[in-house]
Order: C-alpha cells, then sequence, then structure tokens
C-alpha cells in the first residue's frame, strides 16, 4: 500500500527506537535520538542561499526524553530561517512550501492541493494566492529552474493506481502529464531539461532519470532499503537522499551519478535533505533543522528542538 510519506513521519515519532540527544546548545553531530520527534519539515534553500524555508509542527517545549511535549496550534505553520540560523519568522499557516526560481513567489500544499502565491521576501501577499491543481491529492511540487515547469505527486494510489505517480505541469498552458506511474519525491537538473525520481518496492529502491524532450526514462541506480526526498547538486554529479537500509532508521546518503559511489553522512536518524544552491552544504532534519558541508562535515543545528528540564 502506498502510503503518504510525511503522514508517516508524524506517526514513526512516536514509536522508533533509539538512544538520547546531545545538548540543544551543542553544535555538533547528535547521538541517536530515543524516538523521532519531527518538529519541522522540509527545509529548502532560497535561490539565492541566504534564507531556509520550513515547516513548523507547533512543539514549544519538549522533555530530553521526549515523553512529554507542548505544541501551540499558532506557532504552527511555514516560516524561514536566515541560513546562519538568525532571524527568521512565521509567513503562512500550516502547509507544505517551496521557493519559485525567482525567490518572488513560493508554492504552497493545503490540504493536498498546491497554490502559489507571491512572496516579497519577508511576507506572503495572500490575496494573490492562486489555486494550481484541481484533483486528487497533490504533494511535493517542484518549480523548474527555469519556471517553466512543475513537477508534483498524484498521492490518490489507494483510489485510483491510474493517475497515482509524478506529474509535469506546463505554467504556460497549464497542461498536465503523468512522468511515472508510482515515482515520487522528483529532483530537477538545472537545465529543466531532466527529472530524477525514485520507485520504492519491498525489494529496495530505483531511481530513474526522466527526460522531458524524448518523454523517456532510465535507470540510473538501484539499492537496498526505500528511499525519499532526492535533492540533486547543483552540477548534477551528486544526488542526496534519505533512506533505511536492513530496517536501519533513514540516514541520509550521497550518490556519486558519475562513479556510482555511495556514501553515508549521517550515522543517526536524518530526513530531508535540500542542496544548497551553491551545492556546498545540505540542511537536513535531525531533531531540528540541521545544515552539514556536502561531504558530511561540519554539522550544526541552525533550529534547535526547544527543550525542557
Amino acid at each position: 500500500m502506498y502510503l503518504f510519506k510525511n503522514v508517516l513521519y508524524i506517526l514513526l515519532f512516536l514509536n522508533l527506537i533509539g538512544c538520547g540527544l546531545n545538548d540543544s546548545n551543542n553544535k555538533t553531530e547528535p547521538a541517536p535520538v530515543s524516538t523521532i520527534f519531527l518538529d519541522v519539515e522540509n527545509p529548502t534553500w532560497s535561490p539565492d542561499g541566504s534564507k531556509i524555508l520550513y515547516t513548523d509542527n507547533g512543539f514549544t517545549s519538549i522533555t530530553r526524553d521526549h515523553k512529554y511535549f507542548a505544541e501551540d496550534v499558532d506557532s504552527m505553520g511555514v516560516r524561514f530561517i536566515n541560513s546562519d540560523g538568525t532571524g527568521g519568522k512565521k509567513i503562512f499557516d500550516f502547509a507544505y512550501a517551496d521557493w519559485s526560481p525567482s525567490g518572488e513567489q513560493i508554492l504552497l500544499v493545503i490540504n493536498y492541493t498546491v497554490f502559489v502565491a507571491n512572496f516579497d521576501g519577508s511576507s506572503i501577499d495572500t490575496s494573490s494566492i492562486e489555486q494550481l491543481t484541481f484533483d486528487g491529492a497533490n504533494f511535493n511540487p517542484k518549480w523548474s529552474p527555469d519556471g517553466k515547469y512543475l513537477i508534483y505527486e498524484q498521492l490518490s494510489c489507494v483510489e485510483d493506481q491510474i493517475i497515482c505517480g509524478l506529474w509535469l505541469m506546463d505554467l504556460m498552458t497549464n497542461d498536465q502529464q503523468l512522468i511515472s506511474r508510482r515515482a515520487t519525491d522528483g529532483t530537477w537538473s538545472k537545465d529543466s531539461e531532466r527529472v530524477v525520481f525514485v520507485k520504492n518496492s519491498s525489494s529496495g529502491s530505483t531511481f530513474y532519470e526522466y527526460n522531458l524532450t524524448t518523454g523517456s526514462e532510465k535507470i540510473i541506480h538501484e539499492m537496498e532499503g526505500k528511499s525519499y526526498n532526492l535533492s540533486l547538486s547543483p552540477l548534477e554529479d551528486l544526488l542526496a537522499f534519505e533512506s533505511g537500509v536492513n530496517g536501519e532508521v533513514r540516514n541520509i546518503w550521497k550518490l556519486d551519478l558519475i562513479s556510482k559511489t555511495l556514501t553515508r553522512l549521517t550515522t543517526e536518524w536524518t530526513v530531508m535533505p535540500d542542496w544548497s544552491p551553491d551545492g556546498t552544504k545540505i540542511a537536513y532534519v535531525a531533531s531540528g533543522i540541521w545544515v552539514m558541508n556536502s561531504d558530511g562535515s561540519n554539522k550544526e543545528n541552525l533550529k534547535p528542538l526547544p527543550y525542557i528540564d
């Protein structure tokens, strides 16, 4: 059965097993956590690399054993922080969000429907919100770097197997087409000519590349463990993603698309990687928002969990 990935994350933090977490003021790599606590989701770099957009799930205080926590509905929503961890603010109520190539608009997913709104760098113009998709349960939209296209996931897989998968929308004509059935987690090439995505099965994950010009797809890698949240590096030679191999908790991996070398970048539960525009850093979630160098070094906690003793 095909599941909503991010709903599953919320459920997982209640029951997975691990070990303790370092002090939130310690900017070293955290130890494995006793429970997966998804306080934030989907960190995404702005096109100029100055900000990170993310969804805040509204947890305002958490005990270090993760058994007790408080949440504030008013604090839930789309937020951004500066890429050095300073500043930031809430800009919209709870939704998934992503940047346009210019940074002047933001994609929003509200109740599994994709919208777009103007953004001035500090606030969303709510009067400009426009609905883009109208059918099924849509999620994970990504704007092409040239601004002409949109990819998104159609998650109505139980109700309609035929339309389940990764879709392409032409933003000029509003024409839409299914790229590949049961495909998820698409990421664009810099020239907007190709989309890399994954298909998961009981035996593992298979990565594909889809060519918009030819309308064809090809397999580029296969591995054990299911994989999610793909992010292609700006030079298009490296692919970051999260995966759990042999039943392990998910970690962030890096695939060299030329040599096919696979490198594990983290050693504890970590998800949702996103490559910085200059290719030097990766933002990700590990009980708060973290940033590391593209080789996995210098891990820094930009938004720690709000622990209480």
